[in-house]
């Protein structure tokens, strides 16, 4: 193989595997990797259109920037929709298919009284909820002499790894023993309920909580490579959104008279105040008769001040406050001293959020609009908690993934 040769397979590994990331990313920044959108023909409709663009969009971009790489050259535009609409038919087909055959095993089981019952991927919500079992429990201990060692190897036979104790006192030491052995995790309810909500229950949080968070066990590397991050990330930001900065900065100036940027005091990390830095996208006038939560269709924000609203444009400049160490990329967004005041006297644990940098988007804003009352802030306050609470390099992909869908279909914007 010449030299010529090898620099084509090279053009043709890096295009396909340019063009995976971009299929990837394009499918989760439109949310297709939610379940609930393949189960709504409308959602997935439109979704689907925003894909295909991007997905054309992405493609030529890979062409220009790789150059003449056989497989991506080579592959019509027209050819990238039909592409798509292929691969979503074939993953609705397959998932109608596999919901009603043995392609979908038992992966969890949940422990009661009566034994171990084994529970599908689409049943397990309700198992956690004390509805009954569809199908005859492994009993702990039968007129055999069964024992719990024996139980669980059969739940791992099933392809089962978890199981959920609705009921705390079944869960002897000798089963305990043999689930970890075995390699089976076994949590509480609670514990399930946490992680396939997201969020977590404020109610019954422990006062020592964060003890047993990745924060408690964040050394200095790591937050170095945070900081790194967050560093490198937003001056990416602001350099390739500059032109769009620029047309913002004057489109404000344009409209009427007032500044440009908004600062406004934020409640930061240990409770720090700082000035956070935003597009004005209210009259000047918006606040004079005290601070207040904006509403859908608020009557202070401009005409300008809506657009960037709803595209998220106004946040931009926060890359600033990352910059200066005030904020982080990902983290609870930053409320106003007065805010934070009131809503920490009422909710629990809601001064939990300053164990860390605040941030330009987050866990609570890629999955709950946005909020105008107590109880929005008590809701979004369990999403923040349960983002310290399983705080990742992976969860933080994930919400960044999450943040360009949310912009992209206009979510939750006020």
């Amino acid at each position: 193989m010449n030299g010529a040769d090898l620099m084509a397979v090279n053009h043709s590994a890096l295009s396909a595997a340019a063009i995976g990331v971009v299929f990837v990313t394009v499918l989760a920044a439109c949310g297709l990797y939610q379940a609930q959108a393949w189960f709504a023909a409308r959602r997935l409709a439109g979704r689907s259109i925003m894909a295909m663009l991007l997905l054309t969009l992405g493609t030529a971009l890979v062409v220009t920037v790789v150059g003449n790489a056989p497989p991506a050259s080579q592959m019509s535009f027209w050819s990238i929709p039909a592409l798509y609409v292929a691969l979503v038919a074939t993953m609705r087909l397959g998932l109608a298919s596999a919901l009603g055959s043995w392609l979908v095993r038992p992966r969890l089981a949940w422990i009661d009284a009566a034994g171990l019952h084994p529970a599908t991927p689409f049943d397990h919500v309700h198992t956690v909820l004390g509805i009954a079992p569809h199908e005859r429990p492994i009993a702990l201990q039968d007129g055999a002499g069964q024992t719990a060692g024996r139980a669980v190897k059969e739940l791992r036979r099933n392809g089962i790894r978890a199981a959920v104790a609705t009921d705390p006192d079944a869960v002897t030491p000798a089963l305990r023993g043999a689930c970890a052995e075995a390699g089976v995790r076994v949590m509480s309810a609670c514990e399930f309920r946490e992680l396939q909500q997201g969020r977590v229950d404020l109610d019954i949080l422990p006062e020592a909580w964060l003890d047993a968070t990745p924060l408690a066990r964040e050394g200095a590397v790591t937050a170095a490579l945070r900081r790194g991050f967050d560093i490198v990330g937003s001056l990416a930001l602001l350099t390739m959104t500059l032109p769009l900065l620029l047309l913002t900065a004057l489109a404000i100036r344009i409209e009427g008279a007032g500044p440009i940027f908004y600062r406004q005091e934020r409640v930061g990390l240990n409770g720090r105040v700082f000035r956070l830095f935003k597009f004005r996208s209210m009259s000047v006038d918006a606040e004079a008769g005290g601070p207040r939560w904006a509403v859908a269709r608020d009557p202070r924000v401009t005409r300008v001040g809506r657009l960037i609203r709803l595209t998220r444009i106004d946040e931009i400049p926060q890359a600033i406050n990352v910059l200066r160490g005030d904020m982080a990329l990902i983290g609870p967004r930053p409320e106003r001293p007065n805010f934070v005041e009131h809503l920490g006297a009422v909710i629990p644990h809601y001064h939990s959020r300053s164990a860390v940098r605040p941030g330009i988007t987050g866990w609570a804003q890629i999955n709950y609009p946005y909020g105008a009352s107590v109880e929005d802030a008590r809701n979004k306050l369990s999403y923040d908690l349960y983002y310290l609470r399983h705080r990742s390099i992976g969860l933080d992909i994930a919400i960044i993934l999450g943040t360009i869908r949310v912009v992209l279909l206009q979510e939750g914007a006020r």
